[in-house]
């Protein structure tokens, strides 16, 4: 059986490149023929050099000085990135129009959406698998995600069509699940990022730091209500005054980090998962960054400073009663005492419940 899957395997995200991983891995163990179809969305590609300085805006100097990082940087950033997507990831050839995603597509017996945030109501049809033209194969969803309860009303019957053309459906979380029910009045199971189904420790890369225990911030939103500085400061009394690594996104979207002792400006998903994993604490903003800090049971505090972000954190701390370590305030950290208190005998046997129940899941869709 050869199973291809639909999600943003292209990017220059982590999280986004090492979920696509691991479904594909947990897909192969589970014996089928699985490859990511390497589909570029039309706003993929980056944007013109003259855009985003903020000259209008009033907003500069910030944006020059990200300007800057971002042109000196982003290139070797890519280049890891390309560079682990050839070396681990299996790829269809590249489509970007309706007729080259037909013609890839018509070679896979099955198709699996997601994981990740493909079903947000914005995005392309693709990540609803439509685009125009008659697939014969079984459609599968694992694990995508809404990305915010929140979604344009006028969408609502175009997007039950193309879901009712699925044969199987599952989502990352409850308010996702809320949203199917709402638009398809169906209610369809909650599985796990495929993150928590497969051990991805293999692939990392180490990092040569001068410094054998640090804090590691990694942060792609805006700053934490009550300022990084202060959240900083507050971690320190609970894990040492040690040093803060930051991984900067220069590829992605790139902070200038001043609170950092180290910025690591170039890392790919290999040193990503190096840094993560080796860490003393994790402060973050980013979903797989908890994810990724609970599989290596690291102390770690997720921050969420913005509405869109909120949904997701919220769902994983109550999923997995992780609720010290998801916040949106550094007075709210300092009441959870930076999730430093959190057991993690709990959160993993729930962890393995889920993977055991998102597993049958996805035996079932292949199987039937």
């Amino acid at each position: 059986m050869k199973v291809g899957i639909v999600t943003y395997q292209y990017a220059y995200n982590y999280g986004a490149v090492l979920q696509c991983l691991a479904l594909q891995r947990t897909l192969k163990q589970l014996g089928v023929d699985a490859s990511a179809i390497n589909y570029f969305p039309p706003d993929s590609f980056p944007s013109p050099i003259w855009r985003g300085w903020g000259i209008r805006t009033g907003d500069f100097f910030k944006n020059s000085q990200k300007k800057i990082i971002k042109f000196r940087y982003a290139k070797d950033m890519r280049a890891k990135f390309n560079t682990f997507r050839s070396d681990h990831l299996q790829l269809s050839p590249p489509c970007i129009t309706n007729e080259e995603i037909a013609n890839v597509t018509k070679g896979y017996d099955a198709l699996v959406a997601g994981s990740d945030q493909v079903w947000h109501f914005s995005r392309p049809p693709m990540y609803f698998l439509e685009w125009g033209a008659s697939y014969a194969g079984r459609r599968i969803s694992y694990a995508p995600c809404c990305g915010t309860r929140e979604q344009n009303p006028t969408k609502f019957v175009e997007i039950k069509k193309y879901i009712s053309r699925f044969d199987h459906i599952s989502v990352r979380d409850d308010f996702s699940q809320e949203v199917i029910a709402e638009v398809t009045g169906k209610q369809v199971p909650v599985v796990c990022d495929p993150t928590l189904l497969m051990d991805l420790n293999d692939v990392q890369k180490k990092v040569e730091l001068p410094c054998s225990e640090y804090i590691l911030m990694y942060t792609l939103g805006k700053e934490i209500n009550g300022s990084h500085k202060k959240a900083i400061q507050s971690i320190r009394k609970k894990v040492g005054n040690i040093p803060v690594v930051a991984i900067i996104a220069t590829a992605h979207q790139p902070h200038l980090a001043p609170w950092a002792d180290i910025k690591i400006l170039d890392a790919g998903p290999a040193e990503w998962l190096y840094l993560i994993a080796h860490a003393k604490f994790v402060y973050t903003d980013s979903f797989h960054g908890a994810l990724f800090s609970i599989r290596n049971q690291k102390p770690f505090f997720v921050y969420y400073a913005q509405k869109d972000r909120s949904p997701r954190l919220i769902d994983l701390a109550e999923r997995y009663q992780i609720q010290s370590c998801v916040g949106g305030s550094v007075e709210e950290g300092d009441t959870k005492a930076w999730g430093t208190t959190l057991d993690y005998n709990n959160t993993l046997t729930l962890i393995s419940k889920h993977k055991k129940k998102s597993l049958d899941y996805l035996k079932m869709a292949l199987d039937a």
